[in-house]
């Protein structure tokens, strides 16, 4: 093992990155990027702390059980009881005390709009689930509408259909589902309920994405592993309804990331996957025939980060910092289909909303702080901006 075996220098870089952002622990993928550039020479150190990390060690120390985390590496990963112990060193030592995330750390973002033009901005961070309303004269102040476990999840859905507003969560007993209002700028939120509980040897951890499909009818899809995709349904009185298998995510090994829904009629919404190989996957969801179809790769230029989705149009959070869109029902009908640069490369925006408001087309960006931007029609000078800030 050589260095690996040593515990200061791995514990510092993951505690840094921690602080800078506590749902890395919940994104192997991802924190295997992130401690890659603070352990460029220890890359045997990253692979064993990202394995950590999908078999849910920080969520077992956080409960206390360091011997259950050694088990686990040790039967479900094959690593030896030396290994195993110092795998669950690195991680006690970076998470020793609660882990907060540093000022202006942002956390997972989800936009939806009223009827009546007032945006609602989501944001999942360390601290819980906050809503701001954005109107013509700006944003509100964050308002809490939930404090879910500490139990290493991280992602967080919006879904709407006429003057409801739904917000979807994923925990350890399953998904939670708040409807959300808004009265005069405040908005408000009932109280969670369960909607979908936790499946016989699956967590519902995330990526999640939700769709309702009228008052009565919502669906959630999520990850069962990152490649296999799962679809539960929850409606307004007490049913059962067995969960459909969607198709596989990508190629075999091949893991999303990210998923959005946008619905572009009543009959046709879209989905989309960004996925830890740097792709946009997207689908079409026929909802008047029930029917998901497969997957299809979406040839953009670079390395995508994040995914999401506005009625049929797919915006791609690049690596670089440019956000680029294209036309979904372009991409499933095979024609020919240009990626639109619609933000300037910048800031890498780790997660990425849309929304659309009657002609308008508005963006949340969250990285260091949650930006909403209107995306600028072609040719025309950029659209309004509003900086909410972290929760």
């Amino acid at each position: 093992m050589g260095s690996v075996l040593s515990v200061d220098e791995p514990g510092r870089a993951l505690r840094r990155l921690l602080q800078t952002d506590p749902t890395f622990a919940a994104e192997p993928r991802r924190l295997s990027r992130g401690l890659l550039d603070l352990l460029p020479h220890d890359d045997r150190a990253v692979r064993l702390l990202a394995v950590g990390a999908e078999l849910g060690v920080p969520n077992l120390l956080a409960h206390g059980e360091p011997d259950a985390a050694r088990r686990v590496l040790s039967e479900q990963a094959g690593l030896r009881p030396d290994i195993a112990d110092w795998v669950v060193a690195v991680w006690r030592t970076a998470t020793a005390d609660e882990v907060r995330p540093a000022a202006g750390s942002g956390g997972v973002v989800r936009l939806a709009a009223w009827p009546n033009g007032v945006l609602m901005v989501v944001s999942r961070t360390a601290r819980g689930i906050f809503a701001a309303a954005v109107g013509r004269t700006g944003p509100t102040p964050w308002q809490k509408l939930a404090t879910p476990l500490n139990d290493g999840i991280s992602d967080v859905a919006v879904t709407r259909n006429g003057e409801r507003a739904v917000v979807v969560w994923p925990g350890a007993q399953g998904a939670h589902a708040a409807e959300v209002h808004c009265r005069q700028d405040v908005v408000t939120a009932d109280t969670p309920r369960l909607v979908v509980a936790a499946r016989d040897g699956f967590a519902l951890r995330g990526p999640i994405t939700a769709l309702t499909i009228d008052d009565s009818l919502h669906h959630l899809v999520w990850s069962v592993d990152g490649h296999r995709l799962r679809r539960s349904t929850w409606r307004a009185w007490p049913a059962d309804d067995p969960d459909d298998d969607l198709p596989t995510c990508g190629a075999p090994g091949e893991k999303a990331t990210r998923l959005d829904v946008g619905r572009a009629s009543d009959d046709v919404a879209w989905l989309a996957a960004a996925t830890d190989r740097g792709r946009i996957l997207v689908t079409r969801w026929d909802i008047a025939r029930d029917d998901i179809a497969s997957w299809i790769s979406v040839a953009v230029p670079g390395e995508v980060v994040t995914v999401a989705v506005a009625g049929s149009r797919v915006f791609a959070g690049m690596v670089t910092g440019e956000v680029v869109a294209v036309r979904a029902d372009a991409v499933f009908a095979r024609r020919g289909w240009d990626a639109v640069t619609v933000r300037a490369p910048g800031t890498r925006a780790d997660f990425l909303a849309a929304a659309i408001v009657g002609d308008e087309t508005w963006l949340a960006m969250g990285g260091v702080d949650t930006v909403l931007t209107q995306v600028a029609p072609s040719g025309q000078r950029p659209g309004r901006s509003w900086s909410l800030g972290t929760p």
